[in-house]
């Protein structure tokens, strides 16, 4: 009989439940995770994995094994043909970048080329990949390669048109959202992550499903055309930079807590959304880690709290741990008069949301009143999308999505009301800041 371990893969930011055999070379999980996996060991640092951690938890029920042997094999020769196929693409795809708009007309033509060379782009990836692939694991490795690399320059093409814009057009059309969404609302609306952003459901674009989309960082789609738009989509800085912020925040939680010298750890979020990085802190502690952990979770939306308190309940209980969840349904004026709680100091409170629609006075008051519930030593972290957002326009014209845009000093005069020792943080590319503050 085969011994197995349980374990959970974490690839592009989601986790998949993994049983490995101590047979040889052999690795079971599920089939999407299978693909993933085989699409990131062959394509190298250049192909759709972000992120892999192996750690190990408790065996889940009713899971669907795939020996790798068996699952995905693809021949280097096709990998090699499918890299042709899409630098060929690409080179077609960035033909359509336009020198200069300057009037809407120009506009209309070059978002009718995106759209015309999108469709051809998909047609020829499905007949590529119908010739070469030899079972269903291998198209979706072939299918993965294309979707990932085109999808990054298309992602680059939309950033750069919709500068370019709103640039030339914002002082001619006081409703050129309206025009660019009357053009191609059906090409990008096809994106669930674009078209939930501009309907807003909850009343606001980045309310916590839009969060998981950009945490799941999926393709999608029901075809490829689809599938391409998604990727593209999910491949803007400003995705990429919000999916490095809660892996920054996981980070820095899980170095505190390991840290510790005390039997108990506070945690609070604040407009919590999703709290993908609790849940990821959550399934990678080890147990005495977890001894004496509280974590509150805040947000004046009720769906995002029941979502983030049934979610990090489930991990607790899929793990067996002891971790207390404290849900509170408030909005920030109620955070403002009552501070976070009555239950003793925390050690770490951070909003990974709330100063993207805070209006500086008021976001420093509750930074102020933040730093009040933290202990001596306790660390307050807030995150702030930056005055370089090279995404802004594009999501602003597709989705009327407004974020509030801070730099560097805008940051940290947050902070000048907290004694505290302080740094800043960021992406590689500076999009999203973070300030952590250590209360002195």
């Amino acid at each position: 009989m085969m011994n197995h371990a349980a374990a959970a893969l974490w690839i592009e930011g989601r986790r998949f439940p993994v049983i490995a055999s101590s047979a040889a070379g052999a690795l079971s999980l599920p089939i999407e995770a299978t693909s993933k996996l085989f699409g990131a060991l062959l394509l190298g640092k250049d192909g759709v994995m972000t992120a892999v951690d192996l750690e190990p938890v408790g065996q889940e029920p009713g899971l669907t094994l795939f020996d790798v042997e068996d699952s995905c094999v693809v021949d280097e020769l096709l990998l090699e043909k499918t890299r042709q196929l899409v630098e060929f693409q690409i080179a077609d795809l960035l033909a359509v970048q336009p020198k200069k708009i300057c009037a809407f007309d120009q506009a209309r033509d070059v978002l009718d080329r995106v759209v015309l060379e999108t469709g051809h782009i998909s047609e020829e990836i499905a007949n590529h990949v119908s010739l070469v692939a030899t079972s269903s694991a291998a198209v979706s490795v072939l299918e993965r390669l294309a979707l990932s690399r085109i999808g990054r320059v298309l992602a680059l093409l939309y950033e750069l048109i919709f500068r370019q814009i709103y640039t030339h057009l914002k002082n001619e059309h006081a409703d050129l959202g309206e025009l660019v969404r009357h053009e191609c609302d059906a090409y990008f609306f096809s994106s669930a992550f674009l078209e939930r952003a501009f309907s807003k459901p909850l009343g606001y674009a980045g309310d916590f499903e839009t969060m998981n989309l950009i945490h799941e960082d999926t393709d999608d789609g029901d075809d490829l055309f689809s599938r391409l738009i998604q990727r593209a989509t999910m491949s803007v800085h400003l995705c990429e930079a919000m999916r490095h912020r809660s892996e920054l925040l996981f980070r820095t939680m899980r170095a505190e807590i390991q840290r510790k010298r005390r039997s108990r750890f506070r945690i609070a979020s604040i407009c919590c959304g999703c709290a993908q990085e609790l849940v990821r802190l959550l399934w990678s502690l080890d147990r005495p880690s977890c001894q004496g952990l509280e974590i509150s979770v805040h947000d004046s939306d009720g769906s995002a709290l029941f979502h983030a308190t049934r979610h990090l309940e489930r991990v607790i209980e899929q793990r067996g741990i002891d971790v207390a969840v404290n849900p509170r349904c408030c909005d920030l004026r109620s955070l403002l008069r009552t501070g976070l709680d009555d239950a003793g100091p925390y050690d770490f409170v951070y909003s990974a949301n709330m100063y993207d629609y805070a209006e500086q006075r008021s976001a420093r008051a509750i930074t102020r009143r933040l730093a009040q519930g933290l202990r001596k030593g306790g660390v307050l972290a807030a995150t702030a999308v930056s005055d370089v957002n090279p995404s802004r326009w594009f999501l602003k014209l597709v989705t009327d999505w407004e974020l509030l845009h801070r730099d560097r000093s805008a940051l940290a005069n947050l902070f000048v009301d907290c004694d505290a020792a302080a740094k800043i943080a960021a992406d590689p590319l500076g999009i999203h800041l973070t300030y952590f503050a250590r209360i002195n």
